[in-house]
């Protein structure tokens, strides 16, 4: 898509568009709880993680909401009857963090409970010893490891994509 006074993040990899959003003045919270499925919908069906959405420059209650969201002003775009739109994009691709815990897994409940809020996703829990954090990861479906085997621990980082290790 041609952008004029700017430029894309990435303008090389498949995104989604946002198109509309609408709500009653009553009604709160639709934009945020819209980009919250976005991304989990994405996050889990390996789909692209790069959404574009545009609004009139008179919106400012949208242009609000769009950057408060972190999307990045990048031009102005025009639709087919040439009215100008201010374009905005946001790479959402969630990093998979592993959490090694050793206890009662309070840390890794807690970095599971914000991982909607934040830029990435519980991937792996790792512990050298039974402990409650291991149950932590089954109820929510996270795979965990218990082994004191580097090689062991190196295969599942990979295996699970790691990103980032987490030490709680």
């Amino acid at each position: 898509t041609h952008i004029d006074d700017g430029q894309w993040v990435d303008d090389t990899m498949p995104y989604g568009t946002i198109h509309r959003i609408a709500s009653s003045p009553e009604t709160k919270g639709i934009f945020k709880r819209t980009l919250e499925w976005c991304e989990e919908l994405m996050h889990h069906n390996d789909l692209c993680s790069n959404i574009r959405i545009d609004t009139h420059a008179d919106n400012a209650r949208m242009i609000h909401l769009i950057e408060q969201a972190g999307f990045t002003r990048c031009g102005i775009i025009y639709t087919r009857d040439n009215s100008p739109r201010i374009a905005y994009q946001k790479i959402m691709k969630k990093k998979n963090i592993a959490v090694f815990a050793s206890g009662t897994g309070t840390t890794l409940q807690t970095l599971i409970d914000k991982q909607a809020q934040y830029n990435y996703c519980v991937a792996l829990a790792v512990t050298n010893r039974e402990c409650a954090a291991l149950e932590r990861a089954a109820n929510h479906n996270i795979p965990s490891l218990q082994t004191k085997d580097w090689e062991e621990i190196d295969r599942a980082l990979q295996d699970n994509k790691i990103e980032l290790i987490v030490l709680a």
